[in-house]
């Protein structure tokens, strides 16, 4: 019974981020027993829900077998338009504009890869640079005014994470998966591509609805890391460029497509994110710093491979 279970669980794709996870939770307490303070939680909550969206944005697209390079400059021209606008047309009418500009670069994404068949590494890369060069051209240095009401929305909590945009992250999501058989053949696609078409999957639609989803996520991501800085940084998501990619693999998500999981990605993120405060608090040198973190993903990046194969070299 127990042995099945455990292989049950080891064919679940998100088991690696979940296992990661905990034990980042562990090795936190380990090194600061005030780690399980509400204030601890409702703070490492906060820090990490840029990087979380980010990367629920970024398994969308790994599932179908693509990668998206653009969600981190989508998350910089986020907060350039929120920053930038908000004065001059208030909090809903930015952070819509800001919503939509994802969604704009989504729909970009979507055609390029989807309709004119660009590699995906190539079309997203183009996009982010063209998004981080928007960010810069809206607001050339930091700075741009982000109203308190929209800091104050977002630090509302609900079992430490952030009432606004949570459940707008759950509702895309649900939406998405809601749609008959999109979750099979987004599925489908990142497994096989020639066999998805000769089933009847519409591959190209939904290539193409996956980008704009992520780039709306990408954008509410945005807004979580422009509420979490308060302030306007036209190089605020630069950092994102590749740790969305990081942490949907430490949750388990393939980068060949057609296995993952959006509960392990968050598990990735919020492992990769606890990372940071395991090695802060470890007392480690700051000139190790970087070192001992890049140590842990390689090492976490590793069991997860080995958990997604495991079951299959059994069956070999």
């Amino acid at each position: 019974m127990n042995g099945t279970m455990l292989t049950r669980m080891g064919r679940y794709p998100g088991t690696a981020g979940i296992a990661l996870f905990v034990l980042m939770v562990m090795i936190n307490i380990v090194v600061e027993p005030a780690a399980l303070s509400a204030y601890n939680i409702s703070s490492t909550v906060q820090i990490a829900m840029p990087l979380v969206l980010g990367t629920l944005a970024q398994t969308l697209i790994m599932i179908a077998g693509g990668i998206d390079l653009s969600i981190g400059g989508v998350m910089s021209l986020t907060n350039a338009v929120v920053a930038v606008t908000s004065p001059s047309i208030g909090l809903a009418g930015s952070v819509a504009l800001a919503l939509s500009t994802g969604a704009c670069v989504g729909l970009v994404n979507g055609f390029a890869i989807g309709i004119l068949r660009i590699q995906p590494l190539v079309a997203t890369l183009a996009t982010y640079f063209a998004a981080s060069g928007a960010a810069l051209l809206i607001l050339p240095t930091p700075g741009g005014s982000v109203p308190d009401l929209f800091m104050s929305v977002y630090r509302e909590q609900v079992a430490a994470f952030p009432l606004a945009l949570v459940p707008a992250a759950l509702v895309l999501i649900a939406w998405i998966f809601a749609r008959p058989g999109y979750g099979r053949w987004l599925f489908a696609l990142g497994g096989n591509e020639r066999n998805a078409l000769r089933n009847g999957v519409p591959v190209m639609k939904v290539r193409f609805v996956a980008y704009v989803c992520a780039g709306l996520m990408a954008s509410l991501a945005g807004l979580a890391l422009t509420a979490e800085i308060a302030s306007g940084d036209p190089h605020s998501g630069n950092s994102y460029l590749l740790s969305t990619v990081a942490a949907a693999v430490l949750g388990g998500t393939s980068l060949a497509g057609g296995y993952g999981s959006l509960v392990g990605s968050v598990g990735g993120a919020m492992s990769l994110a606890l990372i940071d405060h395991i090695v802060f608090f470890a007392d480690v040198p700051w000139y190790f710093q970087e070192a001992v973190s890049s140590a842990i993903v390689l090492g976490g990046i590793a069991v997860a491979a080995l958990t997604r194969f495991r079951p299959k070299m059994r069956h070999a």
